[in-house]
């Protein structure tokens, strides 16, 4: 070959080279949005990284390091279906449906193509803070399909497994399974200390709007009897209130306090038992009644097997895996209390402190919403409001945490 023509086929290999370089930082940068941004990857949300000084949460591993001890097709492994690497891993299935219970949307939350971008970033991106070998896992490893390299089958099964527990974690005692009142905490032991000033002063506390609002809808009425007519004073019901979900008369459906409230209502003349900002405003002044009176649902003496089918379907639910997360609420509000998830520190869940001010909303609402919306973070078809399986839910929260005193209405970010 001419000098010529070597001097043409090493500027070729060149400019081919540069496009591959461009290509790669291209697509790095990709991943690297994918991992930050909540409406993609949303790896912070998990995740701490010192590549990502913002990222503080403790709810998994950190990331440091992590592509140093696993390759390219355990990293992708990982991130299409860590089930395969670890069958009771909380890592989320990121490029796969296989499995998953109510996802929604109904596709992957990532494409091929993202993920290998993923891949490409934690590769570019090494914040090395560990040392030291991961410990092995027994869980066996299973190919993803039958495309999969062959050395995620073999050096997976004993090396990334660790992926999700090779990091220290935090594991505080359990509330949950504290067997009396005094030894499980409520929300407001996991409050910030700002948000939990805000919280204990009436002034700053935006609850107050609509505890006066629901103090004064007591004693009014546009069309029959006003609520304090019937019930008396607000102070006067608040055993009532801690007694609630019920089931209704027919005992077919369990009532919350607002849904009894709507009902109540409704014979007052209201179009509808639909739950509205009165509704709300009247469950926050009887909730604030009701502070310090200990939870009590208990089942009707006359309706107990209704009342266990209705409680045993929101202890399902607790335990069931949801959306595209593929998350349990027992894994966060049992197995990760007080973990860091983003600016939040998990909480046991126990319903003491409803109806609440939450920030992110800018709004108040009840147990309802505020269930619906671990629906949607874990990225499941969200029920609607009102229906069955959220009542179901509300009723097996208030029993778990039956005798703990009313906090309510409170403050949560």
């Amino acid at each position: 070959m001419t000098q010529v023509g070597l001097m043409l086929r090493a500027g070729a290999w060149l400019i081919l080279l540069g496009g591959w370089v461009g290509w790669a930082q291209a697509n790095a940068e990709l991943g690297w949005r994918i991992i930050t941004e909540r409406s993609l990857g949303n790896c912070g949300a998990c995740h701490a990284w010192q590549a990502a000084p913002a990222s503080t949460s403790t709810f998994a591993p950190p990331l440091d390091g992590v592509a140093q001890r696993y390759n390219a097709a355990q990293l992708r492994q990982w991130l299409v279906d860590a089930r395969h690497l670890r069958p009771d891993t909380l890592m989320p299935v990121f490029g796969s449906l296989r499995g998953l219970r109510q996802p929604a949307p109904n596709q992957a939350v990532l494409s091929a193509d993202q993920i290998d971008a993923v891949v490409l970033a934690l590769e570019q991106r090494l914040a090395i803070t560990r040392t030291g070998p991961a410990p092995m896992s027994s869980a066996p490893a299973t190919p993803y399909a039958a495309s999969s390299a062959s050395a995620v089958a073999t050096t997976a099964a004993t090396s990334a497994a660790a992926a999700v527990a090779t990091a220290p974690t935090v594991s505080p005692p359990n509330p949950a399974d504290a067997s009396g009142p005094g030894s499980r905490q409520s929300g407001l032991a996991f409050l910030s200390p700002s948000l939990r000033q805000m919280n204990d002063d009436d002034m700053a506390n935006p609850m107050s709007l609509w505890v006066e609002r629901g103090q004064a809808a007591w004693g009014q009425t546009n069309t029959g009897s006003s609520c304090q007519s019937c019930h008396g004073a607000l102070g006067a019901m608040r055993k009532a209130v801690a007694q609630h979900p019920k089931l209704s008369p027919d005992g077919k459906a369990l009532r919350n306090l607002e849904d009894q409230i709507g009902v109540c209502r409704q014979r007052q003349g209201a179009p509808s038992a639909q739950a509205d900002d009165t509704v709300l405003a009247l469950s926050a002044a009887l909730h604030h009644a009701a502070r310090g009176e200990p939870i009590a649902v208990q089942a009707p003496l006359a309706r107990q097997s209704a009342w266990q089918a209705q409680w045993q379907a929101g202890a399902d639910q607790y335990q069931t895996r949801q959306g595209r997360m593929n998350l349990s609420c027992a894994h966060c509000h049992d197995d990760r209390v007080g973990a860091q998830m983003r600016g939040d520190t998990i909480s046991p869940g126990h319903p003491t402190g409803f109806p609440i001010y939450r920030l992110s909303w800018q709004q108040a609402g009840g147990m309802d919403r505020r269930l619906r919306a671990c629906y949607s973070g874990v990225q499941s078809a969200m029920p609607e409001p009102g229906s069955a399986i959220l009542r179901s839910l509300e009723l097996f929260l208030k029993v778990r945490a039956n005798g703990m005193p009313m906090e309510g209405p409170s403050v949560r970010r």
